[in-house]
């Protein structure tokens, strides 16, 4: 495993509570969530208008994937609230975090200011998370297709640590074309071509993961039909023979 895996073991051990999560839409860690995409695209814009200070913004807009303890730790203060964890939040998440992703990397491979490391660390992301989308949307379209039924994975703890490797690659590079150091800006730009090559990495891994999981799921479904199917073609090859 890799640097998060204490920051994303402690979260998966905390989950393991006796609230049963909300329904609720309005709660604080759902803001949390749906503040990423808004910073992602006010980090994006300044970005591309060649400012400074973007790495602050970026910053924020990562801490917000802390939403899942912010949670927990309402469902532990006050667990009769509602206010904690709930389903809407827990399904958001992982679009958020791609959403958030997707348009800041966009914005940092066009802007000025960021160096030539920092644009192949943010085209690395792009390739892996676009794969990952088109995949995921792929997929998705055939389990419907064959099911009937939305196809719903979880993210595992490797998938959020690779998310978190992801942003800090995202962030280095962001903090390119936050100085006019050099020494500062290769420091920058070596950090985030390495996070950004564990990070996809690992992102391909849990990718290959989820093939296996949603195989198995289609497996079973099959299984199940086949259970049906079976006891009623059963009368009707008597009758044929008959």
């Amino acid at each position: 495993m890799g640097l998060f895996k204490p920051l994303v073991g402690a979260a998966q051990q905390e989950r393991s509570s006796s609230v049963e999560p909300s329904d609720r839409l309005l709660t604080p860690a759902n803001a949390l969530t749906a503040a990423r995409p808004v910073l992602a695209v006010k980090a994006a814009q300044m970005l591309l208008a060649g400012e400074k200070g973007v790495g602050a913004v970026v910053a924020v807009m990562a801490a917000t994937d802390m939403e899942g303890s912010a949670a927990r730790y309402i469902d532990q203060r006050w667990p009769e609230s509602g206010l904690g964890t709930s389903t809407k939040g827990a399904k958001a998440d992982k679009y958020a975090d791609a959403a958030a992703l997707l348009t800041v990397a966009g914005a940092a491979l066009l802007a000025p200011r960021v160096s030539v490391p920092g644009k192949l660390a943010v085209g690395t992301i792009l390739l892996q998370e676009g794969y990952k989308t088109a995949w995921a949307g792929v997929r998705a379209a055939q389990y419907a297709r064959e099911t009937g039924q939305l196809l719903e994975i979880p993210v595992d703890h490797e998938g959020k640590e690779a998310m978190a490797e992801k942003f800090v690659a995202l962030e280095s590079a962001v903090l390119t074309g936050d100085t006019d150091n050099r020494m500062l800006r290769a420091s920058f730009g070596g950090a985030a071509l390495a996070f950004a090559g564990i990070g996809s990495w690992r992102g391909e891994k849990v990718r290959h993961g989820y093939e296996q999981i949603f195989t198995g799921l289609l497996h079973e479904h099959n299984a199940q039909i086949a259970e049906l199917v079976a006891p009623n073609a059963l009368p009707q090859a008597k009758q044929q023979t008959a």
